[in-house]
């Protein structure tokens, strides 16, 4: 991340601080809402509206709940839109033990019984968040009726793409190692109580705040109570470990998609896919951003063949976090799959 942003980040957490000590009590607020799971556990969880079927949305692996404000708010207004933090994030206890997808798929299918989601759900999930959400349909077919992938994650995304490019593949790696360091050195500090919000460490370039975004006193809290939380960096680096294989050709998360990959029959799907430069990097020559976006999108148009009710649709001028650059695409998916969904379309 530029300095720049850093800055940002550092000087919104730094806003937060009065916020943050009058709700250290863990009381509940808008964007506080904990349900306990079988394990003991409680993961937060914000749901707003009503109807069928309950929209309930999966976050990328650097994003946060606040990346959806403007979507949910809009999905709400037509059916049961639900936000909530996976283990160690935001206001939600320490993530399980070595976490991955199937561990995730896990803690929400935990999340939705004891938080009594009506069944079956569209699942919206974004980078990450969408390998989530496959992977939960995969598992759980009876309990999701559509998908909307919001330039999603997919199998073995990594070890395809860095086939032929052997730098690449080692120059990632390398990258992911030092950002594990950095987030270890955070978990620590955060353990010996020696992170305040308004620290000069770095940490709060990994709280998932956005720059672009203007947030409320409240919201600012959650981000800056995920900056003390140890439980938060350790989340990001077993979340990370899973994505990106530091050892071997294939990462732990595509391993438990592929394990139980099946035909999505006709399930209503949308899978929108970013046009703007993205996940290569700012440094990447025209040709390689070319390749890029061809193989993104490539990988994009095979998850929406899986169902005979596929869509794979570009958005050509936003970036990687769609649900913000343009939040109206992401909810006119959201609409058709649930308009789909209860005229009967879904199986």
């Amino acid at each position: 991340m530029r300095a720049a942003e850093r800055l940002i980040l550092a000087l919104a957490s730094v806003l937060a601080m009065s916020a943050v000590k009058a709700d250290a009590a863990g009381r509940q607020t808008s964007l506080r809402h904990p349900v306990q799971v079988s394990n003991g556990r409680h993961l937060n969880l914000v749901c707003i509206g009503e109807g069928r079927p309950t929209v309930v949305f999966e976050n990328g692996l650097g994003s946060s709940i606040l990346d959806w404000k403007q979507v949910q708010a809009s999905v709400g207004e037509f059916t049961r839109a639900c936000v909530y933090d996976r283990g160690g994030k935001g206001y939600s206890d320490p993530a399980l033990p070595h976490a991955h997808a199937t561990t995730v798929v896990a803690d929400l299918h935990d999340l939705v019984d004891h938080g009594h989601l009506a069944r079956p759900m569209v699942l919206v999930g974004q980078s990450a968040g969408g390998l989530f959400a496959t992977l939960y349909a995969q598992t759980y077919p009876g309990e999701v009726s559509g998908l909307v992938l919001v330039d999603p994650a997919f199998a073995n995304q990594f070890r395809d793409w860095t086939a032929r490019r052997p730098d690449e593949r080692a120059s990632t790696v390398a990258a992911v190692a030092r950002s594990n360091a950095r987030l270890a050195k955070c978990a620590a500090l955060a353990r010996a109580h020696e992170l305040s919000v308004g620290d000069a460490s770095g940490c709060t370039a990994f709280a998932g705040m956005s720059p672009r975004a203007a947030y409320t006193d409240e919201e600012k809290a959650y981000f800056a109570a995920q900056v003390l939380n140890p439980a938060y960096y350790d989340a990001v680096i077993a979340e990370q470990k899973a994505a990106i294989p530091l050892q071997g050709d294939t990462d732990r998360n595509s391993l438990d998609v592929i394990r139980s990959r099946r035909s999505f029959g006709s399930m209503p799907i949308v899978v929108l896919t970013s046009g703007m430069k993205g996940l290569n990097g700012s440094s990447a020559t025209p040709e390689e951003e070319a390749a890029w976006k061809a193989f993104w999108k490539k990988g994009h148009d095979a998850l929406a063949a899986r169902s005979a009710k596929g869509e794979s649709l570009s958005v050509p001028d936003a970036g990687h976090l769609i649900q913000m650059d343009r939040p109206k695409a992401v909810v006119d998916a959201v609409r058709r799959v649930v308009e789909a969904v209860r005229a009967g379309q879904g199986t």
